[in-house]
Parts: C-alpha cells; structure tokens; sequence
C-alpha cells in the first residue's frame, strides 16, 4: 500500500512556529534552495508560504511554485527539477532503511521451517509468499551523480547538505603567496636546461619564503590579539592550510613558511590544478633571446596574432594553454577550499602558486 503524499500548505494559513523552530525552518530551506543558487531569491517565500519541510518540498507541481509566488520560467523549472532530485533522494533513503531492516530478518524470511508453516511451497491463501529481500529492487534516478546515490544510501537524507554554522561561513582568509625568487628568475637561460617544474629556489628565494612564514605568524598573532612573541601559541581550533603547486620552487616555498610559521601553519596539500601556466610547443626556449624566431617562426607569428588580435588572456600557446584556459582550471578548485570551510572548519588557506596562476 502507496503511503498517502503529504498534504500540501495553504497559501493563506502558513505554518506557525517557535522562534528556535522559524529558525531551524529557515535555514534548512535556505540551504535547500542553495542546491540551486535560488536561496536569496525565494527562501523568505517558502516559508512564509508554508512549504518549510522537506515532504512539502520534494512533491512540488506548478500550483504550488504559483502558491509560492515564482514567475521567472527558468527558475520554475528549476525549482521542478530540484523537487524532483529530493523526491527520489527520499525514495533512496527509504529502501536503504527497509533493505537494512530486511536484511536483518533475512534468514528468517528464508527459513524452510516457515515455508512449510506457510503450505510448504511458500504461498498463502492470499497469494505466494514473496521474499521481502526481492522487493528490494534498484530503481533509476534521474539526475543523481554517483556521489548522491552514494551518501544516500548511508545517511540521513540531508547530511550531504551543508550544515549551518555562522561561525564556519563567516568568513574564508585567503592568502595568496607567489613562490619565492627561483634560480631561473637569475638566469633565464636555466629554461632551456631544466624542466620547468624541477627548477628550484634560489637562496634569496629561500629567504624570502622563510620571512613569509615569520610574516604569517605576526598576522595571525595580531589577529588573535595573542602577545608578539615567538612562544605564543596558535589558540585551540586554528587550522591554517596550504595549498601548493607541485612544481618544486611552490613546495620548498610552502615547506620553509609552514617551518618558520611557529605552528600556524598546520598543514600543506599539493593541487595539480596550481602548476604554472603551460607553455606548449616553447617550454624549454628562452623566450627573451630571439630564439624563437628560428625554432618556431610559424607558430610564434600565429600566436602573436591571436595576441595581437584579441589580446594576450585569450591567445593559446601552441600545445599549450592561454591564461583564459588557466583561469578556467584554477576555477576548478575553489569547491575544495568552500568543502575544507563546510566540513572541516579550515577558515584560514593559504595559495602557494605561480605568477600567471595566482592573477
């Protein structure tokens, strides 16, 4: 037997709340609505409407976006879709309790003893007996990553979504910090010798990262108002995390900030999404020689002209990349640091990376 839908909110008789419970109401469907970038455009709605749970939101049909009080087309098939997604979340969430229930029960249920009680070949008088197990068959989920289907199989239904914590999404400090002087930065020759991502940091270079690391530590010092002194220690809770490019000259950078940091710094992570830009077919020339001109005549003219023509961001390197295609990598990488913010508290990170990159 289908169990009933829930009843639906009338658009004159909202649902009435303690303030703890508005509270608790509001936030989750603002973080509902986030799923779609929609939660400063309707949330007040929703709830002023009614539709504050998560029954009511996963059985939305277009009476109820016109109860609501959305017009824009695109955000009401949006918001159709979002319902749709949440819908079958629920459903998922729901065989995963009744599979765990029946499994439980399975060797019972299988039990030839209660076969035989039932007639011996597993029917009653209302028809044959059927495995509760077998019942538990996969249904498709339009729309679901893998990533959905996963968490819903084990987790409340909406653990996935970000839990609010005004603490957690006050604010993320960013730090961005390009590696120090590199030997190459000395001779630009050294190009031509070495792989771009072996070359190392010069010895100024290393000076440089060191009084970085002294630099950071006297900031968040003052930003804890803890006394300016190299024995005061990061106070309970901080994490500050870097996050490197893996060409070395970034990670000896990070190394010796994270070991003159007096602990603030708390860990490093590399990221391939933070190299350097790629430089294709002219890796491994110097570009400032002329050298080019004899190497690659053809190529340099053809990249000179899409410089020329539509400016430097978006002429592609022969082979390699434009500085548009490495913004667009570096994009890429923002969802870690928001997931570091949500799940783990990591509100202060620091970015280790490259000229071109960090622009």
């Amino acid at each position: 037997m289908e169990p009933s839908p829930p009843s639906k909110p009338s658009h004159s008789a909202p649902s009435i709340a303690t303030n703890t419970e508005s509270a608790a109401v509001a936030a989750w469907i603002r973080h509902w609505l986030s799923r779609v970038n929609l939660a400063d455009n309707y949330s007040q709605q929703f709830v002023e409407a009614g539709y504050d749970n998560a029954l009511v939101c996963s059985a939305l049909d277009e009476s109820d976006l016109d109860n609501i009080g959305i017009k824009v087309p695109g955000h009401r098939k949006t918001l159709l879709l979002l319902s749709k997604r949440t819908n079958a979340e629920e459903e998922m969430i729901s065989l995963s309790k009744q599979s765990q229930h029946s499994s439980a029960h399975s060797d019972m249920a299988l039990s030839p003893s209660l076969n035989t009680a039932q007639g011996g070949n597993g029917s009653t008088a209302s028809g044959p007996k059927k495995n509760p197990i077998m019942l538990q068959q996969p249904r498709k989920l339009e729309g679901l990553n893998y990533w959905t289907r996963a968490k819903a199989r084990t987790t409340p239904w909406d653990d996935h979504l970000p839990v609010y914590d005004p603490n957690t999404h006050a604010k993320l400090r960013i730090f961005l910090v390009r590696h120090g002087q590199s030997q190459a930065n000395v001779d630009m020759t050294l190009y031509t010798r070495m792989a771009d991502h072996a070359i190392p940091l010069s010895s100024e270079g290393e000076k440089q990262a060191i009084a970085a690391g002294e630099e950071i530590a006297r900031h968040f010092r003052r930003s804890y108002g803890l006394p300016d002194s190299p024995t005061s220690q990061p106070p309970e809770g901080h994490y500050c995390r870097i996050w490197t490019s893996p060409y070395l000259r970034a990670r000896q950078t990070s190394e010796l900030i994270k070991a003159h940091s007096q602990g603030f710094v708390t860990d490093i992570r590399e990221n391939i999404l933070l190299v350097e830009q790629q430089f294709g077919l002219f890796e491994g020339t110097d570009w400032y020689s002329g050298s080019l001109d004899d190497e690659f005549p053809r190529e340099l003219q053809f990249y000179q002209k899409a410089a020329a023509f539509g400016g430097r961001f978006w002429a592609q390197v022969p082979l390699g990349e434009s500085r548009f295609q490495v913004c667009q990598r570096v994009y890429l990488s923002f969802g870690t640091l928001h997931r570091d913010a949500r799940r783990h508290g990591i509100n202060n990170v620091m970015i280790v990376s490259h000229g071109v990159t960090l622009r």
